[in-house]
């Protein structure tokens, strides 16, 4: 079984970068993901992870939820968010996304991943 790879939906190069660092710190391999259509030539089958932003307000991600799942991408995503409203929690996670909340703390990401990914379930 090959190493863990995110797939980042992130827009914010900031953030981007960060994310990356911190994910490649603890071995997770990650790849910019621009465009929901180039999801499937990154795939790594059974240890991809989709990392999406919560963007300004929450419906950027919903969007890119929404899209990946129409081009049919079922992947385990985690959707990172800072001070959701009830209404987008409830929205992510009908759309079978968890939720991680920013900032992070330690190593809290990469437990997530990890966890989605072993239990061999797409959540989205």
């Amino acid at each position: 079984m090959g190493g863990l790879l995110a797939l980042l939906m992130i827009e914010d190069e900031a953030v981007r970068t960060s994310i990356s660092f911190a994910l490649e710190v603890e071995g997770i391999e990650t790849k910019i993901c621009t465009d929901p259509m180039q999801l499937y030539s990154l795939l790594k089958p059974d240890r991809t992870c989709l990392l999406i932003d919560q963007g300004k307000d929450g419906t950027e991600a919903l969007d890119l939820l929404r899209c990946t799942q129409t081009l049919g991408v079922r992947l385990p995503t985690i959707v990172l968010v800072s001070t959701p409203s009830k209404a987008l929690l409830d929205s992510i996670k009908d759309l079978g996304a968890i939720v991680v909340e920013k900032p992070l703390a330690g190593d809290e990401l990469a437990e997530a991943m990890h966890s989605l990914t072993s239990r061999g379930e797409p959540k989205s």
